[in-house]
């Protein structure tokens, strides 16, 4: 069974939401569990090749769904699911949060029981964004996470026998690998993301479209 990887949160990105009201420190600052979560990421290069990718979280599961559409052939799927065993979010008040994901997937290869645990942790400082000119943010509705620390271990098993690991760590500076939200929902229990991105970009010549959507419910522990 191929199994495809996918870290949330492990990469740059920009988490657009739309606030209904503002926020503020009491309201950001507690230790969260992701109850619902659902990514969609497409990809279409210049040859019109295309992939797609949609992860979806409840609080015990994971699911994965793949297309990948090579121009002028057919559509192939991959399907995936796991269970859960962490995924919060710890925001504090004094302007740090961390991180943790843990989940497991399970399946059969070569005839044998195999078990993936992915386990991710990042952590470092948070603060309100300020409104910028001509935007349509105000005060408190967008929250900058800079990512100082990360960790990835992946473990996995055959047949209850350790078969591969892996693990690496980085580290990096203020503002270079930094995630910005806005906030849809704030109150004192509960928190609603939501997430749009679209870029291009241009490598050896060919031009690259990509777009992610996500949308993500907290409730405080």
């Amino acid at each position: 069974m191929k199994i495809r990887v996918h870290y949330g949160f492990m990469a740059l990105l920009v988490i657009v939401l739309a606030s209904c009201s503002k926020s503020n420190t009491n309201k950001i600052a507690n230790n969260w569990s992701v109850v619902s979560s659902e990514e969609e990421q497409t990809s279409i290069n210049e040859d019109g090749d295309k992939d797609y990718t949609r992860t979806s979280y409840t609080e015990t599961t994971i699911s994965t769904h793949s297309e990948s559409t090579p121009f002028g052939e057919p559509t192939t799927f991959q399907e995936s699911s796991g269970k859960v065993s962490a995924n919060f979010l710890n925001i504090k008040k004094d302007g740090t949060w961390i991180w943790n994901l843990e989940y497991t997937f399970e399946g059969i290869q070569g005839g044998m029981q195999v078990y993936t645990n992915i386990k991710t942790i990042e952590s470092g400082t948070w603060n309100f964004t300020g409104k910028t000119k001509g935007d349509d943010f105000k005060k408190n509705e967008r929250i900058a996470f800079n990512i100082l620390k990360k960790s990835t271990s992946v473990f996995q098993y055959q047949d209850q026998v350790l078969a591969y690991s892996n693990g690496n760590e980085a580290s990096y500076l203020t503002g270079e690998n930094m995630l910005i939200y806005t906030i849809v929902k704030s109150k004192k229990n509960e928190l609603q993301l939501e997430q749009e991105k679209n870029n291009q970009s241009t490598m050896n010549g060919d031009v690259n479209t990509y777009k992610s959507t996500r949308n993500m419910t907290l409730k405080a522990q």
